[in-house]
């Protein structure tokens, strides 16, 4: 019996994670390298973590972000203590103090509007086992082609159509954008992460080009901006003199749908099946190539437009967002 036959039979662990590890000792093999502790650990923490199969899988799964917290507040009071802060304070401020104060609940809301805007997109993604990377690319590429029309009417007195063909302006051309790594990866086999993160600088350049240049405002002191887009082009908000806008109300119908899409339809069960099975997902006529991207992408872009084009464009205007969504 093999050395690696001998570990397997030592180790007590799960039909799921004996499949992993007979993948590890299988790709070891055929390289010709001496399977290793480290391709035992790698092959078991593959998965749903050590020893656990089944509905303790499940669990796991779904108690692991709340380690993830629990590990960051760790963290954080270990480093304010170091600088001589109170923790128990610093972390009241950080958590409890937003959730206390309408102003600031509003502006949780709106910055939260495009992030579960662009998570649901690349959930799609994902649970395709397409890795799209440049969320940040996508999201600016929308946002500057919806911006184009409220520049190009920009006092002009333009009519109420002017913000739904902005928003399915900055759907649309998000869409074909993303369609460059996509067709990349179905023509060429360039990986879609290195594609899609490269196209982030291009469409952070081309923005920076357009507020520095030709979309900048004469009358705003120089600074890297668009003029004030008009109160047509802008998102209405849902109270006087406040912040909260309708995009907000919008992402919470986006979740609904989405929750639909991927748990009743036939396409969600592509989209999954596509992920977790690509063969047998081939052998049921299912095609991957392009089935995965526009939801993720065009609902993407959709968010841009939908958030951040009011009151203007300006140089900087999105960066994070597509990480803090990943």
């Amino acid at each position: 019996m093999s050395d690696a036959a001998v570990a397997m039979a030592d180790l007590e662990v799960g039909p799921l994670e004996q499949r992993h590890l007979q993948y590890a000792n299988y790709r070891a093999v055929a390289g010709g390298t001496e399977v290793t502790r480290t391709h035992r650990h790698i092959a078991l923490a593959n998965g749903l973590g050590w020893g656990f199969d089944g509905m303790d899988g499940v669990m796991f799964a779904l108690v692991s972000p709340l380690i993830a917290i629990g590990l960051t507040i760790v963290t954080m009071s270990i480093l304010f203590a170091i600088l001589g802060k109170n923790p128990a304070l610093a972390l009241w401020v950080y958590f409890i103090d937003p959730l206390t104060d309408s102003y600031s609940l509003q502006e949780i809301a709106v910055k939260a509007t495009p992030l579960v805007m662009i998570a649901i997109g690349l959930s799609l993604c994902y649970l395709a086992n397409v890795w799209n990377i440049g969320a940040e690319g996508q999201f600016l590429i929308g946002a500057v082609a919806g911006s184009w029309i409220a520049v190009k009417t920009h006092g002009t007195d333009a009519g109420p159509w002017v913000l739904p063909a902005m928003l399915v302006l900055g759907a649309a051309a998000g869409a074909l954008y993303a369609l460059i790594p996509a067709i990349c990866k179905v023509k060429f086999g360039a990986s879609e992460i290195l594609t899609s993160l490269m196209l982030v600088y291009v469409a952070d350049l081309f923005l920076d080009y357009l507020v520095r240049g030709p979309w900048r405002d004469p009358n705003g002191f120089n600074f890297p901006t668009t003029a004030e887009f008009d109160p047509v082009a802008t998102v209405p908000t849902l109270f006087a003199d406040e912040r909260l806008h309708s995009g907000s109300v919008i992402a919470l119908i986006v979740v609904m749908v989405a929750t639909v899409l991927l748990g009743r339809t036939i396409m969600g069960f592509e989209i999954r099946l596509v992920g977790a099975a690509p063969r047998a997902a081939r052998f049921a006529g299912f095609v991957r190539a392009f089935r995965t991207v526009p939801e993720d992408f065009a609902l993407r872009r959709f968010s841009s437009c939908a958030d951040g084009l009011g009151p203007g464009l300006r140089d900087g205007w999105d960066h994070g967002c597509g990480r803090e969504a990943r």
